[in-house]
């Protein structure tokens, strides 16, 4: 399904800088997670296990929780962009989860997202695959 006149998808660049946006963003949180585990440096099992956590959950956490509340995430915010099912309707936890778990092995085909530059719709295969579109709010 795609979206309705009104609705236009969001480009290359624009999503480009969003993206750019929420991994500064992710790196900060993850900045701030290393200077905490730093003093529980001496205990280096507890601090190991904390920063691998914290590296693992963190960068997942926001993208999952700002897409599945309110489809945007700061980068989306700031550029004018929201994620929402093929449908219109909100992503749901649920697919925020599998549009993220999809991204993971298109980052690594850097191709996958590339797509988006020459799709006539937009859509990057992790879009695709989770039935999500991106789309401009102005």
């Amino acid at each position: 399904m795609r979206p309705t006149p009104d609705q236009r998808p969001a480009g290359f660049w624009r999503r480009a800088v969003a993206l750019a946006v929420d991994l500064g963003v992710v790196l900060v949180g993850v900045c701030v997670g290393l200077l905490v585990a730093e003093p529980l440096r001496r205990y280096d099992l507890v601090a190991g296990a904390f920063r691998d956590a914290w590296l693992l959950v963190l960068p997942g956490a926001y993208f999952v929780l700002c897409h599945g509340t309110t489809g945007q995430t700061a980068g989306k915010w700031l550029v004018g962009a929201r994620l929402v099912r093929a449908n219109g309707a909100p992503v749901g936890y649920g697919r925020a989860i599998v549009r993220l778990l999809v991204s993971i092995p298109v980052a690594v085909l850097v191709v996958g997202f590339l797509v988006v530059a020459w799709r006539g719709d937009r859509r990057g295969w992790h879009d695709r695959l989770a039935g999500t579109w991106v789309l401009r709010l102005s």
